[in-house]
């Protein structure tokens, strides 16, 4: 006769994994540090790029003011004529457009532009002007 083999059991079971497929849910509306957090570094990379430009301008405005303080008192100008040279002066030096890739003025350019802003003075006060003027561009 044949002798029959025991069934063993093994010691440990071994329990398998069983998968669950997860269930997204909707996502939570976001919470005021969420928003906060994300404002707050969208603001501070847009001080960071803004700031140099606003400086640059800031300058250029300051600069182009001071011009135009000395050029009042040295020349007597009124304000009629003041406003009208300030004009002049922003679109020759591309005030307010700061992320302009024009080159610099040709020395022509600038006679030019010194010409037109003479246009606007006294015939006298003009060519006692462009002698200024042109002095202060050989430098």
């Amino acid at each position: 006769m044949k002798r029959q083999r025991k069934h063993r059991t093994p010691k440990f079971t071994r329990i398998e994994k069983v998968r669950v497929k997860k269930v997204l849910e909707p996502a939570s509306p976001w919470t005021w540090k969420d928003k906060l957090s994300v404002w707050g570094t969208l603001g501070g990379v847009m001080l960071l790029v803004c700031i140099p430009f606003f400086d640059q301008y800031m300058d250029l405005r300051n600069i182009i003011e001071d011009r135009l303080k000395s050029w009042r008192v040295e020349y007597h100008l009124s304000d009629q004529q003041v406003n009208e040279i300030r004009k002049i002066e922003r679109d020759f030096h591309r005030f307010g457009r700061l992320f302009s890739s024009d080159l610099p003025p040709t020395p022509e350019e600038i006679s030019r532009h010194h010409e037109e802003i003479a246009s606007h003075l006294d015939p006298a006060t003009a060519k006692v002007f462009l002698e200024n003027e042109d002095g202060h561009d050989e430098k």
